[in-house]
């Protein structure tokens, strides 16, 4: 008996713990930088967990995730030049040629990517 309710106890703690996890929410759109058009069908993947969104017909994403820690393009950028850079910096990756649109002193908020 004393087993069967350890197992109980233990099923409804899993099940309280995946029900009260902490989830966060990227989005954004995804443009054009020649014309400024947004552009639709734009696959935003988290390779991570194999999970992933496509832009609608405004180019807008929406990709909720649980809490923990993912690279980003934000966080790759940073991860390649050692800082976080400045508006309009402009530098070459291996992803492509790079321009900061907008970003702060804590994080890179929108980015311009041109493939090589």
């Amino acid at each position: 008996m004393q087993k069967i309710i350890f197992s109980f106890i233990l099923i409804l703690f899993s099940i309280s713990s995946v029900l009260s996890q902490e989830k966060f929410t990227l989005s954004g759109y995804v443009s054009d930088q020649r014309n400024g058009e947004n552009i639709i069908g734009v696959n935003i993947y988290c390779k991570d967990l194999k999970i992933g969104v496509t832009s609608n017909t405004y180019g807008f994403y929406s990709l909720t995730l649980p809490k923990g820690e993912y690279e980003t393009i934000g966080g790759y950028i940073i991860n390649q030049i050692g800082r976080i850079p400045n508006k309009n910096e402009l530098f070459f990756l291996p992803i492509g040629q790079v321009k900061i649109i907008k970003s702060s002193s804590r994080r890179i908020e929108q980015v311009q990517i041109y493939k090589n």
